[in-house]
């Protein structure tokens, strides 16, 4: 029984993970072309982003989110509605309109799902969920959803590690799948999911639509038995 536990332990532990990575390139290249370019057009700069990004290489931690995370959440997903709205099903005003009972339920830890999280410091700057199937005929299956880093902060991994954390979280639940959609549009996105070992099995038509423009999304699925 030691022995189990400590293994519980040591897995329960994996997914709370903390790397150095140095993000200062990417934070130059990104935070300032950006926060510069956004300034000229006279629009206010990203969540995280200033003018002057000088910080010394932060520490990321990947970690579960909680009822403290609240706030930091619902500011992220209107963030990320308004930046990559074919990414986000929900409006900004859906997401500003989220109850803090709403977001409770979407980010509680439970045996069925987790939302996790990147922090740089004590700021979070990116999130995906997984979630486990309910229904008997379906609980051999689990969906990521949700994925979004700030822009601020893109092509220095954090959206990788993100959906590693999720997918170990997949395996320690004993699911077979993992499910996840793509929009056609967002290509770094698919890049990043095929080279985690997912595959594409189907697509939906017209699957959102923004206005007057639909937008079709890959469906993506990898197999962990």
């Amino acid at each position: 029984m030691a022995d189990l536990e400590s293994d519980a332990f040591v897995n329960r532990m994996l997914f709370t993970k903390t790397w150095e990575l140095d993000l200062n390139a990417a934070r130059r290249a990104s935070r300032v072309s950006l926060a510069a370019r956004l300034n000229s057009n006279g629009y206010p700069l990203p969540m995280n982003a200033t003018a002057n990004a000088t910080a010394n290489t932060p520490l990321l931690t990947i970690r579960t989110l909680n009822e403290n995370d609240i706030g930091a959440f619902r500011a992220l997903r209107v963030h990320a509605a308004a930046d990559t709205p074919f990414a986000i099903v929900s409006t900004p005003e859906e997401e500003a309109r989220s109850t803090a009972e709403d977001i409770i339920a979407r980010v509680r830890e439970t045996d069925q799902q987790a939302m996790f999280g990147a922090f740089n410091g004590e700021t979070l700057i990116g999130i995906a969920g997984w979630r486990r199937e309910q229904r008997v005929k379906w609980a051999h299956k689990s969906l990521i959803w949700g994925v979004f880093v700030d822009p601020a902060y893109r092509r220095a991994g954090i959206a990788r590690r993100l959906i590693e954390t999720a997918i170990e979280r997949a395996k320690e639940s004993g699911v077979e799948q993992v499910q996840l959609s793509v929009c056609t549009q967002n290509s770094r996105a698919q890049t990043l999911y095929l080279s985690l070992g997912f595959v594409i099995y189907g697509r939906e038509m017209r699957a959102l639509k923004i206005g007057d423009e639909y937008f079709d999304e890959d469906l993506m699925v990898l197999m962990l038995d």
